[in-house]
């Protein structure tokens, strides 16, 4: 869920970041439309994503912890520039966010949390994030302490197939507007519990970024919306699933 960063709210907001998700080749049986509830996230799922720039991410689910009174899973991406680690409720809602790159680290806590998506998802659905971010960030010259807002639109623009490396996915199209320009638009998909396309735009509406899903393992076989498996409609079982990816 990440640069894709599924999540990457914090780099959107402050600055222009390449980021990036793992199976190839799968088969991807259930229409967008058929999923009601939010994909859910466990411990060891994992993605791998390529960037425009040659750039490649790994995306893993890495724990579950608490979040004062609530229970977030830990979302971290990673590539061999920068790592985003994401701290999320169930629902994908964003607690708190850590970014580091070489030039420093910057933690941030949303307040409230971020709602990165309305489910159900629907063609039509329009939502505000609007949080106030607090921010810890490190670098050569310091600690540095700041509060700043965080506003952003998104609305699902439409359902749609769409062929990636790691297969052909049934997906919503989730737009993001900056300032009333368009700013991302993400094709999120529910087999693959995470954005399987990501573009990033420029003032004149030019794609300055983009990333796409490569490839993607679940280590739990999690029941699809009709009840079926993941690994029996990726046609592998768990072990088989561990000896592809590697």
């Amino acid at each position: 869920m990440t640069g894709n960063r599924r999540t990457s709210l914090l780099v959107s907001a402050l600055l222009t970041v390449s980021l990036v998700g793992i199976l190839p080749g799968a088969v991807h049986l259930i229409s967008a439309s058929e999923s009601s509830a939010y994909p859910v996230l466990n411990v060891g799922d994992s993605w791998r994503f390529s960037y425009a720039a040659g750039e490649n991410s790994v995306e893993t689910i890495a724990r579950s912890e608490s979040c004062g009174s609530l229970q977030c899973v830990v979302d971290a991406e990673v590539s061999a520039q920068w790592s985003d680690v994401v701290w999320r409720l169930p629902d994908w809602t964003i607690v708190k966010e850590n970014y580091t790159d070489p030039t420093g680290s910057y933690f941030d806590t949303y307040s409230p949390p971020v709602r990165s998506y309305d489910w159900p998802l629907a063609t039509g659905k329009q939502w505000t994030i609007n949080s106030t971010i607090t921010e810890v960030s490190k670098d050569s010259s310091g600690t540095h302490y700041s509060t700043f807002m965080l506003l952003r639109t998104r609305q699902v623009a439409s359902e749609t197939s769409i062929t990636v490396p790691a297969g052909t996915f049934n997906t919503f199209v989730v737009e993001e507007y900056k300032q009333g320009s368009l700013h991302t638009r993400r094709w999120l998909s529910y087999q693959a519990k995470d954005i399987v396309r990501w573009e990033q735009y420029g003032s004149s509406g030019q794609i300055t970024d983009s990333s796409v899903l490569q490839s993607y393992k679940f280590l739990n076989d999690t029941p699809l919306p009709d009840g079926t498996s993941t690994n029996k409609i990726l046609g592998l079982s768990p072990i088989t699933i561990f000896e592809v990816i590697g």
